[in-house]
């Protein structure tokens, strides 16, 4: 027996009115980050709701959804992180205990890493899945989220440890242009650009971490610990020249080992 919709239903299904209700709802109820975290939740209910978040200037920009101001010229000291996607990646990212390599050849935390990275980005889904069996941070941030907010066409990882001198030698032979090695006695510090036209996303993020770390367990030589990965944004001209301080530039740290966790 058909039914008739109620009045609550009917107003959902008029986009304006649908606008208003998530956006006042959003002011009312959440905090800045947990904004984020609801509108893209918010966004998988319906198409129709997707469509009309998407449409949405404001909602854009709590999605962390808004390209239109993606520019080289982009002030890169006005962004901010999408925190809550940098907190579950990290969350997630914790599960691999180290990260290390040494002779006679030992990759120690790439199996590891490898099944966290596979599960975080699998095509099927644009949420993230998650390796950790015991989570404590909601699966309701999509691959395609920007990282910052406006959004930026190149942001950097950096990865700091320790290594011998082969191993050392061996990276500065595969960094890329505008990517930067820094080392002081047995401490290294390499600065990867992740860099889109379009501004760089979650996806972005992870692919090229995951390019960067397959690359540190290939080279034939010497050994290497990772004692911390982070991502950085700002101005890159400051980053290559290297000061006692960088300022302007923001951090977010998403791994460090965690082995006195256990």
């Amino acid at each position: 027996m058909a039914t008739n919709p109620s009045a609550t239903q009917i107003a959902l299904k008029i986009p304006e009115l649908l606008e208003s209700i998530i956006i006042w709802s959003l002011h009312l109820h959440y905090v800045y980050d947990d904004r984020c975290r609801r509108v893209n939740q918010l966004r998988r209910v319906a198409k129709a709701w997707r469509t009309t978040i998407d449409h949405n200037p404001t909602l854009r920009v709590f999605a962390f959804r808004d390209p239109l101001n993606t520019s080289p010229e982009t002030n890169p000291h006005l962004a901010t992180f999408c925190r809550p996607y940098c907190r579950a990646l990290e969350y997630e990212l914790a599960a691999v205990m180290e990260m290390r390599s040494h002779s006679p050849r030992k990759a120690i935390g790439f199996a590891e890493f490898q099944k966290v990275s596979h599960s975080i980005s699998m095509e099927h889904s644009p949420l993230i899945k998650g390796y950790r069996k015991n989570r404590r941070v909601p699966r309701c941030l999509a691959s395609d989220v920007f990282i910052t907010k406006p959004t930026l066409p190149s942001v950097y990882l950096r990865f700091s440890g320790s290594s011998d001198h082969d191993w050392l030698e061996a990276l500065k032979g595969i960094a890329r242009p505008r990517d930067y090695v820094h080392n002081h006695f047995d401490n290294f510090e390499y600065d990867y650009n992740v860099s889109s036209p379009t501004g760089v996303t979650a996806k972005d993020l992870i692919q090229e971490l995951e390019k960067a770390i397959k690359s540190f367990y290939k080279l034939a030589s010497g050994s290497f610990m990772i004692l911390k990965i982070e991502v950085w944004i700002g101005d890159p001209d400051l980053l290559k020249e290297r000061p006692q301080s960088i300022p302007g530039w923001q951090v977010r740290m998403i791994w460090e080992p965690c082995l006195w966790k256990r």
